[in-house]
């Protein structure tokens, strides 16, 4: 797992097409990319091929982030990778200040909908037709702890 780079945007819209629908563009990925209000974090195998990505979207002056995306690629789904995401943007929303991490989801994805669940993430609302396809879609959002700070030696 690492940062993303400008050169991983091709891989990274790949991967935004296996949604349904409401794709980053390509301009939408290089803004993402150069913006220092948002973390696009990417797992990467061994070959080079990127197999998931979050995407976390930060206000100035708020205490909450917001999950914007999180995709893994179906052949490496099930391997504990969505899970490793979350980890990992949760950490990163935390060592910024954030206190809430907020996340949209489509009502229609059970599986994700039962892995936000399993994390700690509690329902906060319904909205109707969010999505390009009309899919509502339910507002989760989940606490997070404080940074954990260095221990003095």
């Amino acid at each position: 797992m690492r940062a993303a780079r400008a050169a991983d945007r091709p891989q990274l819209e790949a991967l935004e097409a296996l949604f349904p629908g409401d794709r980053l563009s390509a301009r939408a990925w290089r803004h993402l990319l150069s913006r220092a209000q948002a973390d696009v974090l990417v797992v990467e195998e061994a070959a080079g091929v990127l197999v998931a990505d979050a995407v976390v979207l930060y206000r100035r002056g708020s205490h909450r982030a917001r999950l914007y995306s999180l995709v893994v690629h179906p052949q490496w789904g099930r391997r504990g990778i969505a899970t490793a995401l979350l980890d990992a943007v949760e950490s990163h929303a935390a060592a910024r200040g954030c206190r809430e991490l907020r996340l949209e989801v489509r009502a229609d994805n059970a599986g994700a909908i039962a892995l936000y669940r399993r994390r700690g993430f509690h329902e906060q609302g319904y909205r109707a037709a969010y999505y390009d396809d009309g899919v509502g879609a339910l507002r989760m959002g989940k606490p997070l702890p404080p940074p954990v700070s260095p221990q003095p030696k």
